[in-house]
């Protein structure tokens, strides 16, 4: 009976508080802003919803719904796809090509709705005199869309029983994907694997590399959410402006509601309410504002019908924001105190000094003018300048983005090398690259011994030397040499030959070095042969020689630097020796004895054969030089389409002329996305943060120099002069600028180091640039990027400290002017 009656009494005592406390115009204001910020925020939530299914479903109409395709496979690779847990879907396809050009071709069902094509007309083959045939080949040989119709294709005659959805150019080459369906090949050409990750695991075929046949990836596909896409960046805003703005304004309300129940608040805490008390009857006077969202959430249901994720997520939004809201409740009701008391006005000046004071000095008036007005001054100067700091680094990320996007720019996306020693590229297939459509920039040339295998190298001799390599290698350190990325358990270093066939840069290079390559004549080879260092790294027991060529700009802490043999000279005749042990003599018109790949920017483009420049030893021979027009190293640099039609065209040529494909496409442009991207939020965020900075910064100056105004009429009226005022006003204004000064280079200093230190996404950073610090000078490293930016960004920044003092100072004059001041 006692616990009871104590229960009915507390709670009656808190229906009592909540009474006292509740302000009814606050909780009908406080109600709207809930349903209108649970309106805006559930709307473009689920619009945003329906536009990423709108547009995965839009990508897959038009690119297929499959994810990666695997051509020309053997039994091993096949089987490593079937054993991949994470592959959901597998549709295979077999082609082969009629005489007529016809591609015929068998497939399952998995490939009909991976490749979203569907039979318009009439049904799939089920014998095997008959076929479904894609309607643009109809349309192309001018048969008509009659089901039954006989249409003879070499020697077989087919019954037409179906007709397709024409592909689209989009995700696919027509020699890729058969144009008409049969039953049963006899000879099959090529086989396809068409695959479908699971979800979340899409990313399997990014870092498969299958052990036979070309990985082409559909890189049209977005998997995931992405707020700041170009078509989700307008509602993320809008989703961000209505929550930050909701959950302001009710701040308000709350904070007004509280304000205006302070004096009974007090009392309630003084006759020994605490804030837990205080706060229970807060909780039920919020849920009954709020009970107005769940006819919104009902409403937004039925008109967008969203998955119940989504409306789980909108209901989860609800809840945080009434736990926000209770937390600053429950911190304003804190600090209300439970007794009053009174407090002086601001600026009131005493009468009679401190003790042991006998005068007032201009130091003491500004400190204590800096006492009463901390929140403008110092507290404005704290927030300037994390500000400050924060805008520093967004830009930095806005500009370092921008440069790194530029360098994906610069790398190619597919490089042709040969899998054999034998293999290469023709004039004709080098001609079928040039003219695919999106075909920016294409390099073709030939390298022989790039490898160091002395069993299988080049090797060169003239008048009083043998036919060797030029540089011989300490005997103690042979068994350790590191070239780069190769090892080499020989004495000495093989010499590499670069053969152009259209490389416009290496012509460019030498001019800018004094040589004309179009001067040479099929007989004469230009032979570089700078001064190069080797130094030994590792421990003692496992020494590495490193080669570089000298680089003037670059100490390097070389320990040994070598010579070529200075008896050879310009106009002398060189033997060059194949593996085959064939022989052909070359006139050496030029002996190139500068560093090549320091001089020059290789028309912004990072490519392949710049590497041999890295190498001690290379022989320059003009096109046709070995009397072949072939070239073993293609790389394709590709403008707004990496998409999968061009992808198999690649993969197409590549199979075709015996050549190993590297595809970088789906790499570049996954990573070119990435940093767009990523650029817009950092774009977002600046303008943002620089929108808020403009705002405190005209807050704190408007404060300070109407208080300092102020303060300094009160002065006048007891007689102090302008000289004094003055005086007193410097002082004000140095202390504002040294405390900006102080926050300003820390917050700076602060963001400068996580900067440099933390670099965000390193593993997609390090994919687009070739390495963090590139010592060739060229624009490439990360660190180098970096530490071209900062200085800028981070010293504008570092002025803008300044601004805030210097606005103080200025027009204060004019209201101190004694003509201007009314004295008592």
């Amino acid at each position: 009976m006692v616990y009871r009656n104590r229960h009915r009494n507390a709670k009656r005592d808190q229906t009592t508080i909540g009474k006292i406390i509740q302000n009814p115009r606050a909780a009908r204001l406080f109600s709207l802003a809930m349903a209108l910020t649970m309106v805006l925020v559930a709307v473009s939530v689920c619009i945003q919803y329906r536009n990423v299914q709108d547009q995965r479903k839009t990508q897959q109409e038009w690119h297929g719904a499959w994810q990666a395709v695997l051509m020309d496979p053997d039994l091993t690779a096949l089987q490593e796809a079937s054993e991949n847990l994470v592959i959901k879907k597998r549709g295979s396809v077999q082609t082969a090509a009629m005489k007529d050009g016809t591609i015929a071709g068998t497939g399952d069902k998995q490939f009909f709705e991976m490749a979203n094509l569907s039979i318009k007309k009439g049904r799939l083959p089920e014998t095997g005199s008959e076929m479904a045939a894609e309607a643009l080949w109809l349309d192309e040989r001018g048969f008509s869309y009659r089901i039954g119709q006989k249409i003879q294709i070499d020697e077989k005659v087919f019954t037409l029983t179906g007709i397709l959805d024409s592909y689209t150019a989009n995700w696919t080459a027509g020699n890729h994907v058969p144009q008409i369906w049969i039953t049963r090949l006899d000879k099959p050409e090529h086989t396809l694997l068409y695959m479908q990750a699971k979800s979340g695991y899409e990313a399997v075929f990014d870092e498969w590399s299958p052990k036979s046949g070309v990985l082409v990836r559909n890189m049209y596909l977005e998997y995931g959410y992405q707020p700041f896409s170009a078509s989700s960046l307008p509602w993320t805003i809008a989703t961000t402006a209505a929550a930050a703005g909701g959950l302001g304004i009710m701040f308000m309300i709350v904070s007004h509601w509280l304000d205006s129940r302070q004096l009974n608040i007090i009392r309630l805490k003084s006759l020994g309410a605490d804030t837990g008390l205080l706060m229970k009857p807060m909780l039920f006077l919020f849920l009954g504002s709020s009970v107005w969202v769940l006819p919104v959430m009902s409403a937004v249901f039925l008109a967008f019908r969203p998955p119940w994720f989504v409306m789980a997520g909108i209901a989860g939004f609800w809840m945080i924001l009434l736990l926000v809201l209770a937390f600053a409740a429950w911190v304003i009701l804190f600090h209300i105190p439970s007794r009053v008391s009174l407090h002086a006005e601001k600026g009131y000046i005493p009468e009679h000094l401190p003790t042991g004071r006998k005068t007032v000095s201009c130091s003491m008036l500004a400190g204590r003018w800096l006492w009463w007005n901390w929140k403008p001054a110092i507290t404005g100067s704290a927030l300037l300048a994390i500000l400050a700091g924060i805008i520093a680094y967004t830009a930095t990320g806005f500009w370092f983005d921008t440069e790194m996007e530029k360098q994906v720019g610069r790398k190619p996306d597919f490089r042709f090398y040969p899998a054999s020693a034998e293999a290469s590229v023709s004039q004709a297939e080098l001609q079928k690259i040039r003219t695919i459509p999106g075909v920016r920039e294409m390099y073709s040339y030939t390298i022989r011994n790039d490898l160091p295998e002395n069993d299988k190298a080049y090797s060169i001799g003239w008048e009083g030397m043998e036919l060797s390599p030029v540089y011989q290698i300490p005997g103690e350190y042979r068994s350790q040499l590191s070239l780069f990325a190769f090892q080499n358990n020989g004495t000495d270093l093989s010499p590499v030959i670069i053969e152009p066939d259209e490389l416009p840069p290496l012509a460019d290079v030498l001019k800018h070095n004094g040589i004309n390559l179009t001067d040479l004549n099929n007989d004469d080879a230009l032979l570089y042969l700078p001064a190069f260092s080797w130094t030994v790294a590792g421990s003692a027991d496992c020494p590495k020689i490193q080669v570089f060529p000298d680089n003037p700009e670059i100490d390097y802490g070389k320990d040994v630097t070598f010579r070529t043999d200075v008896s050879l000279a310009a106009g002398q005749e060189i033997l060059i020796r194949s593996p085959e042990g064939q022989s052909r003599t070359a006139r050496i018109p030029v002996l190139v004895r500068q560093p090549l790949n320091y001089t020059v920017d290789y028309r912004g483009l990072i490519s392949d054969w710049t590497s041999s420049f890295s190498l001690p030893y290379v022989v320059i021979v003009p096109k046709g030089f070995f009397g072949s027009e072939s070239a073993n190293r293609v790389e394709v640099w590709t403008e707004g389409r990496r998409d999968a039609a061009i992808q198999s065209d690649m993969a197409a040529l590549a199979s075709h002329s015996g050549m190993k494909l590297q595809n970088d496409a789906v790499t570049n442009e996954k990573i070119i996305r990435f940093f767009a991207d990523e650029r817009l939020l950092y774009c977002v965020l600046t303008v943002v943060v620089f929108l808020v900075w403009i705002f405190i910064l005209c807050w704190s100056v408007i404060r300070v120099r109407k208080s300092i105004k102020n303060f300094l009429n009160r002065l006048r009226r007891t007689g102090t002069d302008t000289r004094t005022c003055l005086a007193i006003r410097n002082q004000i204004v140095l202390r504002i600028g040294l405390a900006s000064i102080v926050f300003t280079g820390a917050a700076l200093t602060a963001c400068l180091w996580l900067q440099l230190s933390f670099i965000p996404n390193l593993s997609m950073i390090t994919r687009a640039a070739p390495s963090l610090v590139d010592p060739s000078g060229q624009p490439a490293g990360v660190l180098w990027i970096l530490l071209r930016i900062t200085p800028a960004t981070y010293g504008f920044a570092a002025l803008s400290g300044l601004l805030q003092s210097l606005l103080c100072m200025t027009g204060t004059k004019q209201a101190m002017d004694i003509r201007k001041i009314n004295k008592c």
